[in-house]
């Protein structure tokens, strides 16, 4: 990522149509229903000669629009490596596989609870059948129940570049004069921008639109700010009711989306989780980290097994309770040679009674 002065200011989760609101602790908070609400995001302003910088993510997830047809949740009949069958959906044909309006399926129950794909927008959805872009795993191999004892799950809009941002962004027809969003797409750190003389979203001078490029709701993004002015959006939606299973990359980086709208601490998000995370036992370079912004600068922690501690570099200082403030994106850094993708399980930090 580039280096510029950064910043982040995600001010809160507010909550609307709730029976209870989660108060305290976000730890150990309970509600009585999956809240639904919004949180706003400060862009602060910047410069062209100095951006300002803002990550975060997208732990609220949008609800079906009142004219879905079908149903939104439901039981899921059959799997095969790249598709999810349920036999009562009744969707209307090709409506999930719009490419200006894409759709989210995730598995609600079982194992493989939280698993969130990308209705394909190449491959048209039937009114029972749903191709699925599956992130190299095969759906066959995770555990989803199928049949009268189905696993359940949920269908839910996603955002792209163009649905999110809009036209809000300082526009230009260079992209060293305008704002930029990037994130990572196919594997790859990409810079787009508002292209003021066409009137789309591009990437650097590729003559072809980018409005429809997809912003997971488990991957992060960061928004280099150009113009004078502060920008504040709100992202509104329910928040996840479930575990939610993240994709990770088993060597290099990831950059992973705080998938819930709460803070929690270095201790509890228990990143170390993930299957092939490699702990400190006396090399901090060869040790798996995370890392993430912390309202003045990037951090890097690793996992010292010995003392059962985060720790900032090789800083003997016991770092379990600093706070990931909610929605703050992470980089996942891992040190194996290993190919592939490992799941990652992030464990739902409030009860919903």
């Amino acid at each position: 990522m580039k280096s510029y002065n950064r910043n982040l200011r995600i001010t809160g989760f507010a909550f609307v149509s709730l029976a209870s609101a989660i108060t305290g602790s976000w730890a150990t908070t309970s509600v009585s229903t999956v809240p639904q609400g919004y949180i706003m995001v400060t862009i602060p302003a910047g410069s062209v000669s100095t951006p300002s910088v803002t990550t975060f993510s997208l732990p609220v997830n949008a609800t079906v629009p009142s004219n879905f047809a079908g149903e939104a949740t439901g039981q899921i009949t059959s799997v095969t490596s790249s598709t999810i069958t349920c036999s009562s959906a009744g969707w209307s044909a090709g409506a999930l596989s719009q490419a200006a309006t894409p759709y989210f399926i995730r598995i609600t129950s079982g194992v493989a609870a939280g698993q969130t794909f990308q209705i394909s927008t190449t491959t048209a959805n039937t009114s029972t059948v749903l191709t699925v872009l599956n992130q190299t795993l095969d759906l066959t191999t995770l555990g989803i129940a199928t049949g009268a004892s189905g696993d359940t799950f949920q269908v839910f809009p996603g955002d792209t570049l163009a649905s999110l941002f809009g036209t809000t962004t300082l526009g230009s027809t260079d992209p060293t004069t305008a704002d930029v969003v990037e994130v990572i797409n196919s594997g790859v750190w990409r810079d787009y921008f508002y292209n003021t003389t066409v009137g789309q979203w591009r990437l650097g001078s590729v003559p072809v639109s980018q409005n429809n490029v997809v912003l997971r709701p488990d991957s992060g993004i960061t928004f280099y700010r150009r113009g004078s002015t502060s920008l504040q959006f709100a992202i509104m939606g329910t928040v996840p009711s479930t575990n939610i299973q993240v994709v990770v990359n088993n060597t290099g980086g990831s950059y992973v989306g705080n998938v819930f709208p709460v803070d929690q601490t270095l201790s509890t998000a228990n990143y170390n989780s993930l299957p092939n995370w490699v702990n400190n036992t006396g090399s901090v370079t060869a040790a798996s980290k995370i890392t993430f912004f912390n309202g003045t600068l990037y951090n890097s922690y690793n996992y010292l097994s010995s003392a059962s501690q985060w720790r900032l570099g090789s800083v003997p200082v016991n770092m379990n309770n600093v706070v990931i403030p909610a929605g703050t994106p992470i980089q996942i850094q891992q040190p194996s040679s290993t190919t592939g993708v490992t799941v990652l399980t992030r464990i739902l930090p409030y009860s919903l009674n």
